[in-house]
């Protein structure tokens, strides 16, 4: 299966993740990782310049005064978009870490298991393929709407698969975060954390894992629910 078509590893490792934690049968990590980056990446520039384009658009319709205005901080939402776009979601990219320093403590794992926990946290992270994939769906839907300066940065959230699934037409903020963190993709990335972990420590590790998963997605949500909108307005002042 090494050399399989790229698009075909993405699609095992997210819908049979299980082969894919076997390096033999599956073929390298880095393989796996230039594919999935590549596409993540790819995906996540499609939409940051529809963003860009919309966002220019905006402006050009505004009164030169409220232009003026903008101008002064187009430069700080650039940044935001481009942040928000081109790293994986901040409660995923803050988990990760800390479910691998976690695995590797508290399964006293050696050095090559150590890489089998590294490839199963790659594998976790390509159902963000999919999420990235609905939320440039939803900005090329949204350009013929002809959104705010506001509006644009936010374009992608309109793609959800958590809680605001089960809200009226306008929820309240607390949904919209709780969404970006707790969702279908994500639970999936959780899911695949779980398993993989568990399988990798055998046994008793099995629920152990889950449960490491699960407490450091909660602290992960926790950080950048506190501490996101600090976060933003560096992004926006430029540090």
């Amino acid at each position: 299966m090494g050399t399989d078509p790229g698009w075909r590893l993405l699609f095992v490792a997210t819908f049979s993740p299980t082969r894919a934690f076997e390096p033999r049968g599956f073929g390298s990590g880095r393989r796996l990782a230039l594919w999935f980056f590549g596409a993540f990446l790819s995906i996540s520039m499609a939409t940051v310049a529809i963003q860009l384009f919309l966002l220019n658009e905006a402006v050009d319709l505004m009164t030169p005064e409220a232009a003026a205005h903008i101008a002064v901080m187009r430069t700080g939402l650039t940044r935001i978009i481009l942040f928000d776009r081109l790293l994986p979601p901040a409660t995923v990219l803050l988990a990760m870490p800390l479910v691998g320093m976690v695995a590797v403590w508290s399964m006293e794992l050696e050095s090559r298991d150590k890489k089998s926990a590294a490839r199963v946290l790659l594998v976790g992270l390509v159902p963000l393929l999919a999420l990235r994939i609905g939320e440039l769906g939803a900005t090329v839907l949204a350009v013929s709407s002809f959104p705010g300066v506001g509006e644009v940065i936010v374009l992608p959230r309109r793609f959800f698969l958590g809680p605001r699934l089960l809200g009226g037409p306008d929820p309240d903020p607390w949904v919209h975060g709780l969404d970006a963190r707790f969702n279908l993709v994500t639970i999936w990335v959780m899911a695949i954390w779980s398993h993989g972990l568990g399988r990798l420590g055998g046994g008793g590790f099995r629920w152990w894992a889950r449960g490491v998963v699960l407490a450091c997605f909660c602290i992960a949500a926790l950080v950048t629910w506190s501490w996101g909108g600090t976060f933003v307005e560096l992004i926006l002042r430029g540090w």
